[in-house]
């Protein structure tokens, strides 16, 4: 029931009375005067009542749940704004997020609500038909709503609690899912729509029905091709595929039904056998740990197998889609520096068997064993000649690269690659502003390089506020990042550098006796900042690798047709743009063409 505060306009009547008191001479009596009647006063119109906040708020909530996304539209001011979970400005943008959340089938539990002047501040749940198939009984939320004649001008809030974390990791297994198994309806999940919130929910329905047969299913059927493969039984071991079969293991792929066929056949050859335990569910199927053996492992001297992953992707009934594979990196590097010298010794000694092993066929991986197997027991100065070096380490000093970003999980994700790719030298991290507190993440991020073992990177903090404006991401997206993803992070071995991220970028610059490579997958203030410090840099600066912009695409900014990184500071990015460096951009269109596959993830976990 709505509630509304009354004011009550109470009018005083007043009487008026004469006496009459005055004696006449001896005369006919006069009759008192007549008592007039009192004037009868203005009508004072009652005053307007004053709305009250929380029935406002309450009705557009339930305007949401119903579907009525006009009404919901009506409780806000022509230029509101909405900046829970979403950054829309204006009533065109309400128009968009208001369809997909009523698509969604959002509802709003109010805890408890503070007024203020001219706002009002609630502690609340929310819950929509995707939450409700994780098995969510309501998310909290923290929200403040700002009023202007009466509507909402602004909402502003963002989720709190791990609750979120286990919602969002559900989020993420049935975005993978659906690709596999819904693709016609993940196509129809437009956001903005009513229908796409409608098609949206029902994946998020049939996601959940199908966590109840699916892992299970798929890994029955991962336990059956392992044994299938034991055997040497190559159509009991395709049987268990459906659709375009794929299969892939460390560097050897085969697509479609022939060429997996060949591929088995050729592990048969080999005699593999695999062992798998502790499968997890990962969204499209399941991944294990996996123990693998052949004649080749065994022969270089280690007969108990290599250890690695291997994911099992499959369809909704458990047919298997897909199976790939990477073994250990340290295993992995030992292996492959002992197969380059079998090689090498094979095509001194035994070219033409060498050749009967290409290709992938049972009889080519019998030979492959066979040669393993005689280059195992050659006498030592039979094959130290024709050892090779390990093929794919630089031979030229590695590359000295500043690492830039605003503290996005992607951005370390790439300074990870750096540190342990020995073609680059990272000289510097520095942190600019953007999805992080420049300060609070390069606090985290010593931190971080503790836990990892690294050393003499200094790590500089850049400033709070672009130089030109106040753009900023969503304070839930900054909040996580200033907590670094929840990591549990050791004492910082070595302090944040006392330097700015502007000073400590011209200093190394100017101290490197090679031309170094400026990296940056945040905002380009920082840069800018050196580049204003010293402009004479740039002739130091063997390139600027740019994470950023959209050139053909409308780009990942709601309100605005702009792409994150170069939003939050505009001003930065011209003059970095118009400064002369050498700039190669990956733009967010380029981003978009990359997939990146449960496969691309287990060899990522596997490099170590």
């Amino acid at each position: 029931m709505k509630g509304h505060t009354s004011y009550f306009l109470i009018v005083a009547s007043v009487c008026l009375s004469v006496a009459a008191g005055c004696a006449a001479p001896a005369a006919t009596p006069v009759p008192p005067l007549a008592t007039p009647e009192p004037p009868t006063p203005t009508p004072v119109p009652p005053a307007a009542a004053a709305p009250d906040s929380f029935a406002v708020v309450q009705a557009w909530a339930d305007a949401i749940y119903s579907g009525d996304v006009d009404e919901a539209l009506s409780y806000f001011t022509d230029d509101g704004n909405y900046l829970l979970g979403y950054t829309e400005y204006g009533k065109d943008s309400l128009h968009w997020v208001f369809n997909w959340l009523a698509g969604l089938e959002t509802k709003w539990e109010f805890l408890d609500c503070q007024p203020g002047e001219d706002s009002i501040a609630c502690n609340m749940t929310v819950l929509d038909g995707c939450m409700a198939a994780s098995g969510s009984k309501g998310l909290p939320v923290k929200a403040a709503f700002t009023f202007q004649d009466g509507k909402i001008k602004e909402v502003t809030g963002y989720g709190i609690g791990p609750e979120w974390d286990a919602y969002w990791d559900f989020v993420s297994l049935v975005g993978s899912w659906e690709g596999v198994n819904r693709p016609e309806e993940s196509a129809k999940a437009i956001e903005g729509t009513l229908e796409g919130g409608a098609v949206r929910i029902g994946i998020c329905r049939d996601y959940a029905a199908a966590m109840k047969t699916q892992p299970a299913a798929t890994e029955a059927a991962a336990q059956a091709w392992v044994a299938a493969l034991n055997n040497g039984d190559v159509d009991a071991a395709l049987a268990l595929f459906k659709g375009e079969t794929m299969f892939k293991f460390w560097n050897d792929t085969s697509q479609g039904e022939e060429q997996v066929r060949a591929m088995f056949d050729w592990l048969a050859g080999k005699e593999t056998q695999y062992q798998i335990t502790n499968c997890e569910w990962m969204g499209t199927g399941v991944k294990c740990d996996v123990v693998a053996v052949d004649g080749c492992i065994a022969a270089s001297g280690v007969p108990d197998g290599l250890h690695g992953k291997l994911t099992f992707d499959s369809y909704e009934d458990g047919k298997l889609k897909s199976v790939s594979g990477v073994l250990l990196v340290t295993e992995r590097k030992a292996y492959q520096t002992w197969l380059d010298a079998e090689r090498a010794w094979a095509a001194a000694a035994h070219a033409d068997e060498l050749a009967q092993a290409e290709g992938y066929s049972k009889p080519a991986g019998a030979i492959a064993v066979k040669l393993c197997r005689e280059y195992a027991a050659a006498p030592a100065e039979a094959t130290s000649s024709t050892t090779e070096a390990q093929p794919g380490l630089p031979t030229a000093a590695p590359i000295p690269i500043i690492w830039d970003d605003d503290g996005s999980i992607d951005g370390v994700t790439a300074l990870l690659y750096l540190l342990r790719n020995p073609a680059f030298e990272v000289k510097a991290a520095t942190v600019s502003p953007g999805i992080a507190h420049p300060k609070v993440f390069a606090a985290n991020l010593v931190r971080f390089f503790t836990l990892l073992g690294v050393e003499n990177v200094p790590v500089a903090a850049g400033p709070e506020q672009p130089l030109v404006g106040n753009n900023a991401f969503p304070e839930a997206w900054r909040t996580a990042s200033d907590k670094f993803w929840d990591l549990e992070l050791p004492a910082a071995a070595a302090p944040v550098d006392e330097r700015t991220a502007a000073v400590l970028i011209v200093d190394v610059i100017k101290n490197s006796k090679e031309p170094v490579v400026v990296f940056v997958s945040g905002s380009l203030t920082n840069l800018a900042q050196a580049l204003r410090a010293d402009a004479s840099i740039k002739d130091g600066i063997r390139s600027v690798e740019i994470m950023g912009g959209a050139v053909k695409s409308a780009g990942n900014v709601d309100s605005v047709p702009a792409e994150w990184n170069i939003y939050i500071d505009p001003v930065a990015a011209e003059e970095v743009f118009a400064s002369g460096v050498p700039i190669r951009l990956t733009p967010l269109d380029a981003t978009d063409q990359i997939f990146w596959m449960e496969s691309d993830a287990t060899a990522w976990e596997a490099s170590g």
